[in-house]
């Protein structure tokens, strides 16, 4: 509303902004409500390529979207360092994860099927959008509370510092610009 109201005024539409100055208000970021036992189901009720999408972003810890989930490359990937190097648009920031033994091995099996190059692809395409795949996975699995992809990105933040990983080495990994946000939101 504010922007519009500044374009009248640009424009000469209006000699008035009551919006300027207003501080928009934060909101209360959504709670995650599943676990991992209910990722497990809906990754059960998943078509393959979302159960791919999803397996990615949890064992990275990704933004799930085109800036990060769909915009990695099997190129992006240290196989000798078993890390990948993710670039965040959100942030501006590269940050290099590390990849599990068995996660890997994982990444060299769908390396072999992909026709793109990009870690996650739909029929050789790549992938854009989810969200009604995910939801369709969500109700066959049963989940009747609120879930998002972004939930497996809280989820890989949350696993780690229950079983006592460093505060500052997850914020780094999730790509936080500082520890406390990290802290304020796990």
């Amino acid at each position: 509303l504010n922007a519009v109201l500044s374009f009248g005024l640009e424009m000469e539409l209006t000699r008035v902004n009551p919006m300027k100055g207003r501080k928009k208000s934060k909101e209360r970021p959504l709670e995650v409500q599943i676990d991992l036992e209910d990722v497990k189901r809906i990754m059960d009720q998943a078509e393959p390529h979302v159960r791919w999408a999803m397996e990615v972003c949890f064992n990275l810890g990704l933004r799930p979207g085109k800036s990060e989930l769909f915009a990695i490359r099997y190129d992006q990937i240290d196989w000798t360092a078993s890390a990948i190097k993710v670039y965040a648009p959100k942030t501006k920031t590269s940050r290099v994860i590390p990849i599990s033994p068995g996660f890997k091995q994982r990444l060299l099996e769908m390396k072999k099927l992909s026709q793109t190059g990009l870690i996650v692809e739909y029929l050789g395409k790549p992938v854009k959008r989810i969200t009604k795949a995910f939801q369709a996975a969500c109700v066959r699995a049963g989940i009747t509370v609120e879930t998002r992809m972004y939930d497996l990105r809280h989820l890989f933040a949350t696993t780690m510092l229950s079983k006592g990983a460093d505060l500052a080495a997850v914020s780094k990994l999730m790509g936080h610009s500082r520890v406390t946000m990290t802290a304020d939101t796990y």
